[in-house]
């Protein structure tokens, strides 16, 4: 097993994508347990994860937000995390 395997693994196994039969031990996070909120609070993108080349950047990153914030966080709050989240990687237009 490569290096990139072990590494999308321990990846899968933090972000509770794969099943953890047959693993043993502690996940902790700084020394505690991991939260359950966790999962809300990071994640990644595979690199052999597919993402539509028919959306914009900002579609995609709304479309992510739509899977991952509450329920009850609303349109215009979405819209403000979708915006920061382009300016802080520099994916805005330069103009």
């Amino acid at each position: 097993m490569s290096k990139s395997d072990l590494c999308d693994r321990l990846l899968d196994i933090l972000a509770e994508r794969k099943d953890p039969e047959g693993l043993e031990g502690q996940i902790l996070i700084d020394g505690q347990p991991q939260p359950p909120s966790f999962t809300l609070m990071c994640g990644y993108i595979t690199q052999d994860d597919v993402v539509s080349g028919l959306l914009t950047v900002r579609e995609s990153i709304l479309f992510s937000a739509n899977l991952r914030l509450l329920l009850g966080v609303g349109s215009t709050e979405k819209d403000q995390f979708v915006n920061e989240a382009i300016k802080e990687h520099g994916l805005g237009s330069s103009t």
